[in-house]
């Protein structure tokens, strides 16, 4: 159902995974059409198109289209499992999906790179260190500042990936990547760095997901370093 759907994207997504959902397999189809995934989860029960019908249409991509098309169902029966791989399925898994059997599914089968990001917000282990020159209240400022830029930042990366402004993106995220890895703010500096390579090597392939994540990372920050700092 949707609120399924809707944990495991958020899952999915905290592990640095970008999630598309559709709600039948017509949806489906048409999100295949309009972009490129790795994998799809497909229930095999659905209104509208039922995920059997959705996965024949599959098939008839190109191959290198293609993604890794996973069966997932409340139960299935032997008979069914037969038939599933036999249809060409090319993974069955039991709901609630296990999300760290579906990640090292991806990173097994689907040549997915996949940004690693850090549990940590930030570093305070770095912060301690930087403390050593800097008391609270000078440092406050620059993390207030850097939230401002990251703030900032965010928006001209959205209109960077509008506009085709490549280079202008991957300097961006390069000065993002530094200060971020200067303050301690871990999970920035590895989507950022991430982002940095991916829109450097394979620009047409960068979506608004990926800067999404930067966003939802910026958040974290600022919840992270305003605690640290006990401010409200």
């Amino acid at each position: 159902d949707l609120n399924y759907r809707q944990i495991l994207k958020q899952l999915l997504a905290s592990s640095g995974f970008n999630v598309k959902i559709a709600g039948n397999g017509l949806e489906a189809i048409k999100l295949l059409q309009a972009e490129n995934f790795d994998m799809v989860l497909m229930d095999i029960q659905m209104p509208f198109m039922d995920g059997i019908t959705a996965f024949t249409h599959i098939k008839n991509m190109p191959p290198k289209e293609r993604p890794l098309v996973v069966a997932c169902s409340a139960f299935f029966t032997q008979d069914q499992k037969a038939h599933l791989r036999a249809h060409g399925f090319d993974e069955l898994m039991i709901k609630p999906v296990d999300i760290k059997e579906l990640i090292a599914l991806s990173k097994s089968k689907c040549n997915v790179d996949k940004a690693e990001i850090p549990k940590k917000t930030f570093n305070e282990e770095a912060l301690q260190a930087i403390s050593k020159y800097a008391g609270k209240e000078d440092l406050l400022p620059i993390f207030q500042n850097f939230e401002d830029e990251l703030s900032s930042g965010v928006k001209n990366l959205y209109g960077y990936l509008e506009m085709q402004h490549n280079e202008e993106a991957v300097r961006l995220l390069h000065t993002i990547k530094g200060n971020a890895a200067s303050l301690g703010a871990d999970k920035i500096c590895e989507i950022s760095g991430y982002l940095e390579r991916k829109w450097k090597e394979e620009p047409l392939q960068i979506k608004k997901d990926y800067i999404f994540q930067l966003e939802n990372a910026k958040f974290e920050f600022s919840e992270a370093y305003k605690m640290y700092f006990n401010q409200p």
